[in-house]
């Protein structure tokens, strides 16, 4: 299957989308998703205009939803949100009301769709213990329709990318009871983060788009370190760093906090003393920080998500990103655009990076050519840990290495 046709449920800003569009070399046949996705779908409906979308709802019972695109295609994907698992969520758990997305959603596709495979991305915690009651409803909602369920845990490093931002891909495979298929594992090099900014880019209206005016070294924390080193950002990234820095721990393994306390204190920083102050009595107490004043890149960074938009500075210019810098560090093709990005900026980060959905989109596709061979499923669902290059198999924790 050379082309496989495919359409897609729930698109967000469209990472996911654009990856599985990129891997099967065709648009898809049609998008759907409910209303309350507009606001963050737009940017894939001016992306696929000539895409028939079609809003469905929610509330319908399972075989009623309105079908006037759901025709046949090969494979359906959907990013339906992830806050129900998510660990930057202050309300997920297993009975969060999120969750429920994953569930209308499968119930639509495999009773009205009826793809040969259906896949969506969601949190890391999904293919953990922590989320097993989630992958369990699913599995059983893939039994009722004839499907078998499988998940793949991995990480956006592995894909190219300088970003660990581990992710959760969830399977429905049609037709195979007990068995699924046996992805691999993937590895990819990927580029420092100091390289990637290096690559020629086009420029467009969003290089000059910025989420703030001023500078990293502006910051009174880490004004203090450049100015009690004597250095200034570059030199400090180069030299002074091993990996991505957070002001807290930096302060804290040099031993400059207390001088650092007494500097602000003395040039009338009262909010920074404070901030410092309380980094000093968590730290000293062996309890996390959750520092976010400024990230300084070295190699890899973190997800990009949350704070991390308006505290990651630029790895050789004493600068915070711009819009398209961000975009890039979802793998969003260069002349990709969405409206008002600054009040949005979240919805970047929403997102799957492209070349991630890509790679798990060609396993589909390598699954529909009769590439892959099928491995035994049991009560629970198989998951493979892209990250740890394992495959697990039971509830009782069996692993078993495919090396």
């Amino acid at each position: 299957m050379e082309k496989p046709t495919h359409a897609f449920i729930v698109p967000l800003i469209g990472g996911q989308l654009l990856g599985q569009t990129e891997a099967f070399g065709r648009n898809p046949k049609f998008i759907q998703s409910y209303a309350a996705f507009a606001n963050n779908d737009q940017h894939t409906r001016a992306w696929f205009k000539r895409v028939p979308f079609e809003v469905i709802d929610e509330e319908a019972a399972e075989g009623e939803v309105h079908k006037s695109l759901s025709e046949y295609v090969d494979v359906v994907g959907s990013t339906c949100p992830c806050a129900g698992l998510s660990s930057l969520s202050g309300h997920a758990s297993v009975d969060s009301a999120t969750n429920d997305w994953l569930y209308i959603t499968s119930k639509h596709v495999l009773s009205n769709i009826v793809p040969k495979v259906y896949w969506g991305e969601n949190a890391p915690a999904l293919s953990s213990a922590k989320g097993l009651p989630v992958a369990m409803k699913l599995k059983e909602i893939g039994d009722k329709h004839g499907y078998s369920f499988s998940m793949y845990r991995t990480k956006s490093e592995l894909h190219g990318l300088p970003q660990i931002r581990q992710r959760t891909f969830f399977f429905f495979w049609k037709g195979l009871k007990n068995e699924v298929p046996l992805l691999p594992f993937i590895d990819k090099p990927h580029v420092t983060i100091d390289e990637f900014f290096r690559m020629d880019r086009p420029k467009d209206k969003f290089s000059d788009l910025t989420l703030r005016q001023d500078k990293p070294s502006d910051l009174p924390v880490y004004r203090f370190i450049l100015e009690k080193l004597g250095i200034d950002h570059v030199t400090f990234v180069k030299e002074k760093i091993e990996s991505t820095a957070i002001m807290s721990h930096y302060l804290m393994s040099s031993g400059l906090i207390d001088e650092c306390i007494a500097w602000l204190r003395k040039n009338g920083f009262e909010n920074e003393t404070k901030r410092v102050e309380f980094w000093k009595k968590k730290l000293n107490m062996n309890t996390g920080v959750m520092d976010r004043y400024l990230l300084i890149p070295k190699g890899t960074i973190g997800a990009f998500v949350g704070q991390v938009p308006f505290t990651l500075a630029h790895p050789f210019e004493d600068r915070f990103l711009n819009v398209r810098e961000m975009m890039d560090l979802m793998a969003l093709p260069v002349d990709y655009t969405f409206s008002d990005p600054v009040r949005k900026i979240n919805h970047i980060c929403q997102n799957v990076p492209v070349c991630t959905a890509r790679d798990i989109a060609l396993l589909i596709k390598d699954y529909l050519a009769g590439k892959l061979k099928l491995v035994e499923s049991g009560d629970v669902p198989v998951v493979y840990d892209n990250v740890s290059r394992r495959l697990i198999g039971t509830s009782t924790v069996r692993q078993k290495s495919l090396f």
